[in-house]
């Protein structure tokens, strides 16, 4: 194994490992909070677990751009001025419905506050 392969195995195991805790399966729809390392991964591993529809968040352009050419389905380009109800909103109309899993991948307190509002 290269070091380059070792040092993807972390991160996709936390992906992996959010995605079985919350118990991701056929047809579930998902929003994932921030499309760094762990937000893509997550993605990665909810699809393989069968998600639906998947719905990512970020405040950086290039991040959200990189989550579709990995595969969700939308994405919600937040700015500092919505509130954590008008992301949670946004999220619901993209998704059709309230997901049925958030994942947080910020440990950012308005993401946080966004999974209140779902």
């Amino acid at each position: 194994m290269t070091y380059e392969e070792a040092a993807f195995i972390e991160p996709l195991s936390v992906g992996i490992h959010a995605c079985r805790r919350a118990g991701i399966t056929l047809g579930d729809t998902i929003l994932i909070t921030g499309c760094g390392p762990i937000g893509l991964v997550s993605l990665l591993a909810a699809k393989t677990m069968g998600a639906s529809k998947i719905v990512m968040t970020d405040m950086i352009k290039q991040r959200v751009d990189k989550a579709i050419e990995c595969g969700a389905d939308d994405t919600i380009l937040v700015t500092r001025e919505m509130s954590a109800q008008d992301v949670s909103n946004l999220a619901q109309e993209k998704l059709g419905c309230q997901p049925d899993v958030t994942i947080e991948c910020t440990g950012v307190e308005p993401c946080i506050q966004v999974l209140y509002y779902g």
